[in-house]
């Protein structure tokens, strides 16, 4: 999807160049927060925006976990 995006075309290169190279030489896939740092990079987008939207998305899945515990009681 961020091929298609209307990021800056030579940020694409180095991040297609460095998922190559990690691929090649340590046969590693891109996981979600490599997706989320290539993505502000390809858009220069603000110092910190990663990290924010990771910590609101983390928040919500503490949250989900915190009402299944809830509801399942003291073990």
């Amino acid at each position: 999807m961020l091929a298609g995006s209307s990021a800056k075309p030579e940020r694409l290169d180095i991040i297609r160049a460095t998922v190559k190279l990690v691929i090649e030489r340590r046969q590693l896939h891109p996981n979600v927060e490599f997706a989320l740092g290539a993505l502000c990079f390809a858009h220069d987008l603000a110092n910190g925006t990663g990290e924010a939207v990771f910590v609101i998305a983390r928040s919500a899945g503490w949250i989900a976990h915190a009402l299944e515990e809830y509801e399942r009681g003291p073990a």
